[in-house]
């Protein structure tokens, strides 16, 4: 009996921190918002949406650890996915 066995070295390692997703409508007019807790700008996150886009903003909160990400309505009814990765 022969058993063979490989191992890919990945290049980078990311931690998967969230994945989500939801529905738009063509009426929506408000972005759809969701609190990073303990995250900074610095932090080399990965932001991925489907489908794609980079109709989005992270910005920080006053006196609290964390980054808000606001992403814009399409304005088309579809289902969106997000997976965030650092």
């Amino acid at each position: 009996m022969k058993i063979s066995t490989s191992f890919l070295l990945p290049v980078s390692v990311f931690l998967l921190i969230f994945l989500g997703s939801w529905t738009e409508r063509k009426e929506d007019v408000y972005k759809s918002e969701f609190f990073l807790p303990g995250l900074s700008q610095e932090d080399g996150i990965n932001i991925e949406l489907s489908p794609k886009g980079d109709g989005y903003e992270l910005s920080s909160c006053d006196g609290v650890p964390g980054l808000i990400l606001a992403i814009e309505p399409s304005g088309k009814n579809m289902s969106r996915e997000l997976s965030i990765t650092f």
